[in-house]
């Protein structure tokens, strides 16, 4: 039978070869075990020899999406929470925290390869809807398009030979058909763009942008406006133009449908080192938890994907009655 000695240092043993970043802390915050891995996962600059004894909210002040639920834990005791997915630069981990006797334990895994697996699987899904948009708008553009060209032509050209007529022809019901023809083609010019974003690719963000809003605004009939800082010519990856402009266009889109806004404002800000796009409404405002993933939570959950492969940051800022503020940041070049 092993010694209270020999136990405490078996337990230690296990601690530190744990493939798992191991805290265990007092239920008044105070550290009692800290291993390595933990440490080097929690960015903790500190030798593990001072650690013993230190407040764990302390040693990670600069985790707040953590330190948030572990004060929670700390003040209401006798609580857990799970951390999906939680990234520390450029690394991620799953992060659970458990009730002990007299405390709480930690553990973090690190998942950053699966997360990686995950983000360019998501990314070849969005590749793969992009191409097959494309496809749609050119066949929309190119072969219906071309072929109610045809028929309204055609309609042309019989009221044409009806105006040659001695007689009297009523003429009403074509002129309506001709009419309704235009309404759709322009319906068809709307979606064909929507579906390709030429515009986007041939003169770039802000000039996608503020095409979007003006057409947008015509169709909904809503006061939409658009202000960027930089001129119209400069151009950013393929990728992040790409992106953003999906993103803006699922904000506004939202904005529109769910919001009832009197107003939506749409800001595309270049500074020195990012890109910021904002869209703001004084709609009625949601609380995020309450969302229904069948509609507006899948359009939420695409941008944060999105985002997230990009290495940027969505916050989205909604209190019920007094509007929306959804804000993307995304690194970019200077200049």
């Amino acid at each position: 039978m092993m010694s209270p000695e020999e136990t405490g240092e078996y337990l230690s043993s296990l601690v530190r070869s744990t493939p798992f970043g191991i805290v265990a802390f007092e239920s008044t915050g105070e550290i009692s075990i800290l291993n390595e891995m933990a440490r080097e996962y929690l960015e903790i600059e500190a030798g593990l020899e001072t650690l013993t004894g230190k407040q764990v909210l302390d040693c990670i002040a600069h985790i707040q999406e953590l330190r948030t639920p572990l004060k929670a834990c700390i003040k209401k005791g006798n609580t857990s929470f799970d951390i999906e997915a939680l990234w520390i630069n450029d690394h991620c981990y799953s992060t659970k925290c458990r009730p002990i006797l007299n405390g709480f334990l930690i553990t973090l895994e690190n998942i950053t390869g699966i997360k990686e697996n995950e983000a360019n699987s998501i990314q070849s899904i969005f590749e793969s809807q992009e191409k097959e948009r494309r496809k749609i708008g050119r066949d929309i553009h190119d072969s219906v398009g071309s072929l109610l060209s045809s028929v309204r032509l055609s309609l042309d050209a019989f009221l044409d030979d009806l105006s040659l007529c001695k007689e009297a022809v009523p003429t009403l019901k074509i002129e309506e058909a001709i009419s309704n023809i235009d309404s759709i083609a322009a319906e068809l010019r709307t979606l064909s763009h929507h579906l390709v974003p030429r515009i986007l690719d041939e003169y770039g963000l802000s000039s996608a942008f503020e095409n979007m809003v003006r057409n947008l605004s015509k169709l909904k009939k809503q006061d939409v406006k658009f202000y960027s800082n930089f001129e119209k010519e400069r151009r950013f990856s393929k990728e992040i133009e790409l992106n953003i402009f999906r993103c803006g266009e699922e904000l506004l889109n939202n904005a529109l449908k769910y919001a009832e806004a009197k107003e939506i404002m749409v800001q595309l800000i270049k500074h020195e080192h990012s890109l910021v796009l904002t869209v703001e409404d004084d709609g009625k405002g949601f609380v995020k938890e309450t969302i229904n993933p069948e509609n507006f939570g899948i359009g939420l959950t695409n941008i944060e994907t999105r985002v997230r492969l990009l290495g940027g940051e969505f916050i989205l800022d909604s209190h019920e009655g007094k509007g929306t503020i959804a804000t993307i940041e995304l690194n970019v070049d200077p200049g």
